[in-house]
């Protein structure tokens, strides 16, 4: 299986949102942290992860249940989030990106006097 041959997939992923951040989680199997690039142009984040195509090479699948490829997501980001901050971790397979909110678009309660 060449490394040209392989199709780019679309990681599976969860969004979920607090007061300060938005927590995105991708599912993205057999890319480790030196095959993983996070870009930012603009408004748009890209993630883009390779898997190591040796592995499989001289492997012919009998069952699979998930294909073997490339993965590739863009999201559009709103003007909430604070682009300096945004951190990622990369853990057996899944990329973790907290996209902090910008101080003046976190939530906070008002004290009534």
């Amino acid at each position: 299986m060449r490394a040209e041959s392989l199709r780019y997939y679309q990681p599976l992923a969860d969004i979920l949102e607090t007061d300060q951040a938005l927590l995105v989680t991708l599912d993205m199997a057999g890319v480790t942290k030196d095959r993983v690039e996070v870009s930012l142009e603009k408004n748009q984040l890209t993630i883009e992860g390779r898997i190591d195509t040796q592995r499989y090479e001289s492997l012919k699948a009998v069952y699979a249940e998930y294909n073997i490829g490339h993965y590739r997501r863009t999201f559009l980001l709103s003007q909430e989030i604070d682009r300096e901050g945004i951190q990622a971790t990369l853990n057996d397979g899944v990329l973790q990106l907290t996209l902090p909110k910008r101080a003046e678009e976190q939530a906070r309660k008002v004290t009534v006097h």
